[in-house]
C-alpha cells in the first residue's frame, strides 16, 4: 500500500496540472480571438478575463491558505465566468462554454459535494439557455458538447477523489496497524526483558531469603550474608528496571565482556546451592551487541527456569562460536518434563516461549532435549550475520 502511495499522489498532480493547463490555455486562446477581432466588447473581454486568472492563479497557489475562504473564492470565479458569457456576443459563447469544464473540477474540489452539483447544474442551465438564445438557431451539436464533456469531467474527478480518499484512508489505517503492531512488539519485548532479568533476580532473591529465613535462628551470620546478597541483588534490580525504560544495554553487559556477564549468572546459582559450571570456545566477546544481548537474555532465562523449576543439584553452560554462528547450551541434572506436553501455568511466565519468540526474531533456533527424571539440555543457535541484518 505504502508503495503506491507516491505514484498515487503523482497522478493526482498531474490531473490537477493538466486541469490548470486545460483552463488557462481555454482562456488565453479565447481572449486572443477576440483582440484580433477587435469586437466592441473587446476590452470587457480581456478584463474579466485577466481578472478571472488572477483569481484562478492566487487561489491555486495559496490552495491552502484559502482553506476557510475557498467557497468566497469560487464564487467570485464562477461570477466571473458567467460575467464574460453574458457579455461576449451570443454567437461566441462557444468557446468560453469550454472554461466550465475545469472550472466545474475545481468546484468538485474546493467546495462540499452538494454544492459542487448546484455549481453542475447551474453550468448545465447556463449553457443551454445561452444556446436556445443564440441569434443562429439552437445547435444542438455546438451545446451538448461542453456540456456532456463538463459532466463526463466532474463523473470522472469525483471518482478519482473518492479513490484518493479511500487510499488515503487505507493508508491510515495502515499506519495506525503498523504503530499498534510496534507497540504489541515492544511490549514483548519489554515483557521478556523483565522476565528474563527483574524476574529471575527477584526469585534468586525469594530463595535467598527463604533460606536466611530458616537459618537467623541457629546460623544468624549467615543469615545477616544472606541478606546482604539480595539487598545487591535488588540495587541491581534497580538499575536494570531504569535500563530497559531507557533501552539501553542490559546492565549486565555495560561495560562488561559477554562472557563476564555470562560467569555472573552461574554465580548466582551458585550462591542458591546449584554448583555451576561455565566454558567458553571461541572469541565470544567480538560478538555484536545484539548477538551479545540475545545470548545474555537467553542464558538469563535459561538459568532462571533452573533455578526456578529443574530441582537441580548441578549445572553447566557452555556458549560456542564457530565461524558465523554462537551457539548456548545450558544442562542440567534436574527432575526435567516431556517436551511435548504444554506447560503452560500462570506462574511460569515467559520461560521456553519466550526464548523461543526472542530467538526467532534475531534468526535463531532452540532446541530442548528432555525426559522426566533425566535432566534438560537447552540449546540455543544464533546466526550472527543475520543477526546484525535483521
Amino acid at each position: 500500500m505504502a508503495a503506491h502511495a507516491p505514484s498515487s499522489d503523482r497522478l493526482k498532480n498531474w490531473t490537477e496540472s493538466l486541469l490548470h493547463a486545460a483552463f488557462f490555455l481555454i482562456l488565453a486562446g479565447t481572449v486572443a480571438r477576440y483582440i484580433t477581432l477587435s469586437t466592441p466588447q473587446c476590452w470587457a473581454i480581456v478584463l474579466l478575463s485577466g481578472l478571472l486568472s488572477i483569481g484562478y492563479t492566487v487561489g491555486v497557489v495559496w490552495w491552502d491558505r484559502f482553506d476557510s475562504h475557498r467557497t468566497g473564492w469560487f464564487c467570485v470565479l464562477f461570477a466571473l465566468w458567467l460575467g464574460l458569457l453574458f457579455v461576449v456576443p451570443l454567437t461566441a459563447t462557444a468557446t468560453f462554454c469550454w472554461c466550465a469544464v475545469p472550472l466545474v473540477c475545481l468546484a468538485s474540489r474546493a467546495l462540499a459535494p452538494r454544492h459542487a452539483v448546484v455549481v453542475l447544474v447551474v453550468v448545465t442551465g447556463t449553457l443551454l439557455v445561452l444556446g436556445i438564445w443564440r441569434t443562429t438557431g439552437f445547435q444542438p451539436d455546438v451545446v451538448l458538447a461542453p456540456i456532456a464533456a463538463i459532466w463526463a469531467a466532474a463523473g470522472l474527478y469525483r471518482l478519482q477523489q473518492r479513490d484518493a480518499e479511500r487510499l488515503r484512508r487505507a493508508r491510515d489505517e495502515l499506519a495506525r496497524s503498523r504503530q499498534e503492531a510496534g507497540v504489541l512488539a515492544e511490549r514483548a519485548r519489554i515483557a521478556r526483558d523483565i522476565h528474563d532479568s527483574l524476574a529471575q533476580d527477584i526469585a534468586s532473591s525469594r530463595i535467598l531469603l527463604q533460606a536466611a529465613e530458616r537459618e537467623r535462628t541457629h546460623s544468624p551470620d549467615k543469615a545477616w550474608s544472606r541478606v546482604r546478597t539480595v539487598t545487591g541483588s535488588l540495587g541491581g534490580s534497580l538499575t536494570e528496571t531504569r535500563r530497559i525504560i531507557a533501552n539501553l544495554l542490559p546492565t549486565a553487559l555495560e561495560g562488561r565482556e559477554l562472557t563476564t556477564a555470562l560467569a555472573g549468572l552461574c554465580a548466582q546459582l551458585d550462591r542458591v546451592g546449584i554448583v555451576t559450571t561455565f566454558q567458553v570456545v571461541g572469541q565470544v566477546d567480538a560478538l555484536p551487541p545484539d548477538t551479545a544481548i540475545a545470548v545474555l537474555r537467553v542464558a538469563q532465562s535459561a538459568l532462571g527456569n533452573v533455578r526456578e523449576h529443574a530441582e537441580a543439584t548441578t549445572a553447566s553452560v557452555l556458549v560456542r562460536r564457530e565461524g558465523d554462528h554462537v551457539s548456548l547450551t545450558v544442562r542440567d541434572d534436574g527432575v526435567g518434563f516431556d517436551p511435548d506436553l504444554p506447560r503452560a501455568s500462570p506462574d511460569r511466565g515467559f520461560g521456553l516461549a519466550g526464548i523461543r519468540e526472542r530467538l526467532d526474531e534475531c534468526g535463531g533456533a532452540l532446541t530442548v532435549r528432555s525426559e522426566t527424571g533425566g535432566g534438560t539440555v537447552l540449546t540455543a543457535t544464533v546466526g550472527i550475520t543475520a543477526m546484525v541484518s535483521s
